[in-house]
């Protein structure tokens, strides 16, 4: 989730260069929406990737909201070009898993998904 649109590109760029199937979305109400989408078909996500600082719902916003939706088992992880020790905790209160810096790189990325499936790629 990004507002911004280079942004959103560039990440979708990364994840399928490693063959990551995802989703984007512009906005955190997009977000939630595809959420809900996705459990009602039974089909969830596995991670979230979430811009902090959006307009309307923020990373830390959304990711409260997205708790409510599904459980600890999705992994959500918001991106900031900020310092975000001053959100740190506020965002894993909210139930985030982790936080990143921005610019993201592929390897960030892979490293994030091998962490996420406890360190073995199938």
């Amino acid at each position: 989730m990004d507002d911004e649109k280079s942004a959103r590109e560039y990440t979708g760029m990364l994840l399928g260069r490693i063959g990551v199937k995802y989703d984007l979305a512009i906005s955190g109400v997009d977000a939630l929406e595809k959420i809900r989408a996705a459990k009602a078909t039974g089909k969830n996500y596995n991670m979230c990737l979430l811009d902090w600082k959006m307009p309307g719902l923020d990373g830390v916003t959304v990711t409260k909201e997205m708790r409510k939706i599904v459980p600890a088992g999705m992994m959500i992880i918001i991106a900031s070009s900020y310092d975000t020790s001053e959100m740190e905790d506020e965002a894993i209160n909210a139930g985030a898993d982790m936080l990143v810096s921005k610019p993201l790189f592929q390897s960030t990325i892979f490293n994030l998904l091998v962490q996420m499936l406890g360190g073995e790629l199938v």
